[in-house]
């Protein structure tokens, strides 16, 4: 027997296009700063006697806070809705922003930029990437392209506007025009539906579909035999055999750790973690996001103490984001092709690149081998990134994305504290940019090992399991 039968599907399309210019909205007033922080903030930490040291802490802070922040989403999500969280995570952000204005301390500036921003920036960061995941299937990578690619463009013209702002209203009153710009974050808020409002209606066909009546019979099946299940706790306590009376204490202690069990699991998502920590998509991604983010870092002083000028260093860094950007236009434009080859085998293919070129930068003197290999470096920047929210779209269920994301972003964090100081410490007991750089380029190389190795080992197990079930089918 044959009947129809309709299912939801996210709509691809449509309000989640609405989504995307929500997404722009909130990245670009969140994170659009974040590499123009010196240029923002020098006069303001000169001000009130913030060393380089206190700047490297701030950071630091706002990372671990940002971090924790979206590890806690998917439980907040439990107690409220996504855009009541998002609404509260924006109120958050704006006040830490607009308190600036009237900051005179390090400690201030500190509560302000480092918690209250890292804290907010980590929520909404996560729930944006995690609307777009439920809104967007086949058109993921469309999407996520489109969104990033907007951003890249209003991140290359942010330094001109800045400098042009601080110059004409000095520091105070440029941000007062920010905390304007930044509130507009309340806006996309407002555009963030729920999916489940637009998901399309489909028809599909399925063979021996329950009816309502079956499922009911079942139901009722059920009911009946939990019900004949024997009650071993008698209603009478002080009659109780000693038997009953030690069932009964072992039943509570039992329930009691039950409880305690499930606030954990609303906590955490055991099962989430165990995926996220076994596979390349988790681990693998989390060392490169955070090995990308440290390079990134230490480059503008790598090519300083080279004796590269200050034109250098910026047309090197115009390099980078030009690369980067040519390839966030270019998965746009490729996205249907792209979605046949495969999410880890692209994300493979940028550690590639971006491994090559960075021992390719450290192993020739001729400076113009050198922007390309900078070149070449914008473009893994891009697929590190951009890619990296698309695997943990695969590697878990919707449902589980917020948690995953979450999750991707304190392994960042976790990685961050040790591994951080570390790759410094190499550096400066060493007193070379090149040892430092040898040290994460060779993380690159063991990311790309083991998950090539992972990639080829289930690419064989599904082949195995492909031609078994062929045999068995030409034996029936």
């Amino acid at each position: 027997m044959t009947t129809k039968k309709y299912k939801l599907v996210p709509p691809d399309g449509g309000w989640g296009y609405l989504i995307c210019v929500s997404a722009i909205v909130n990245i670009t007033t969140t994170t659009a700063l974040t590499p123009n922080f010196g240029l923002l903030y020098n006069d303001f930490m000169l001000e009130i006697g913030m060393t380089s040291t206190g700047a490297t802490l701030l950071n630091a802070t706002n990372s671990i806070c940002m971090a924790i922040a979206g590890f806690l989403t998917d439980p907040l999500l439990k107690l409220m809705s996504m855009r009541k969280l998002a609404f509260a995570a924006a109120i958050i952000f704006d006040i830490g922003f607009f308190g600036v204005f009237f900051a005179n301390s390090a400690l201030q500036f500190f509560i302000l930029n480092g918690v209250m921003q890292g804290l907010s920036l980590g929520v909404i960061f996560t729930l944006t990437f995690s609307i777009l995941n439920e809104y967007f299937v086949e058109k993921r990578l469309f999407a996520l392209s489109l969104v990033q690619t907007i951003v890249a463009i209003i991140s290359l013209v942010t330094p001109v506007l800045l400098k042009w702002s601080l110059a004409y209203y000095g520091f105070r009153g440029t941000m007062l025009i920010l905390t304007g710009i930044t509130m507009q974050n309340f806006f996309a808020v407002c555009l963030m539906q729920p999916a489940k409002w637009h998901f399309k209606r489909i028809e599909v066909c399925s063979e021996n579909v329950l009816s309502e009546k079956e499922s009911l019979m079942a139901v009722n099946e059920k009911e009946d035999n939990e019900s004949n299940v024997p009650n071993l706790i008698p209603k009478d306590v002080e009659n109780a055999t000693p038997a009953q009376k030690s069932y009964e204490s072992s039943l509570t202690e039992h329930t009691k750790v039950n409880g305690l069990k499930k606030i954990f699991q609303s906590i955490i998502d055991i099962s989430v973690c165990k995926q996220m920590i076994s596979t390349g998509a988790g681990i693998g991604t989390s060392l490169a996001l955070f090995t990308n983010l440290v390079y990134l870092l230490f480059i503008p002083q790598a090519l300083y103490d080279i004796n590269w000028d200050q034109n250098s260093v910026a047309f090197a860094l115009s390099l980078y984001a030009f690369g980067d950007l040519v390839t966030r236009m270019f998965l746009l434009c490729a996205s249907r092709w792209l979605h046949n080859v495969g999410s880890q085998e692209l994300y493979i293919g940028g550690l590639v690149v971006g491994l090559l070129s960075r021992l390719g930068m450290e192993w020739t003197p001729n400076k113009i081998v050198k922007l390309v290999c900078i070149t070449l470096m914008g473009i893994s920047h891009c697929t590190i990134n951009v890619l990296a929210f698309i695997l943990v779209g695969e590697s878990v269920s919707p449902e589980k994305y917020t948690s995953a994301i979450g999750f991707l972003l304190l392994l960042v964090g976790v990685f961050f504290l040790p591994l951080g100081p570390a790759v410094g410490a190499v550096r400066d007991i060493t007193n070379s940019y090149t040892v430092a750089f040898y040290v994460l380029s060779s993380i690159f190389a063991i990311v790309i090992l083991f998950w090539t190795i992972e990639l080829y080992y289930k690419k064989s197990k599904h082949k195995r399991e492909m031609s078994s079930r062929s045999r068995q089918i030409n034996l029936k």
